[in-house]
């Protein structure tokens, strides 16, 4: 999805496969914050929000309608993101959606 929306928006693929280590490169700090946050279901004061999430994903997705591109996948994890901050979890970690997930709340 990254590639296509680049290409449709003129950024060579260069410029694109140069940030593809930085991108990929948060990884493993997210599983370890999975780790750390999910399991113990602790989730306040969080590096970024929900909401900020939510925020960066709609401007993903807006990105992506911009140029053409298919959004399925921005649009599901904005679309999570929202359902949380609807939940009640704005101010908490992004990974306070996995209990939501996991008690049906909301559609995986």
């Amino acid at each position: 999805y990254g590639a296509l929306v680049c290409d449709r928006a003129g950024i060579p693929m260069e410029v694109f496969a140069e940030q593809l280590p930085v991108t990929m490169g948060v990884l493993p700090s997210y599983y370890r914050y999975f780790a750390e946050t999910v399991p113990a279901r602790r989730f306040d004061d969080p590096p970024a929000s929900m909401f900020t999430y939510m925020a960066a994903l709609d401007d993903a997705v807006k990105t992506f309608e911009e140029n053409g591109a298919p959004d399925q996948l921005p649009r599901l994890f904005r679309d999570i993101a929202r359902a949380g901050v609807e939940a009640g979890h704005g101010d908490q970690a992004l990974t306070a959606v996995v209990p939501l997930i996991l008690k049906g709340d909301i559609p995986a």
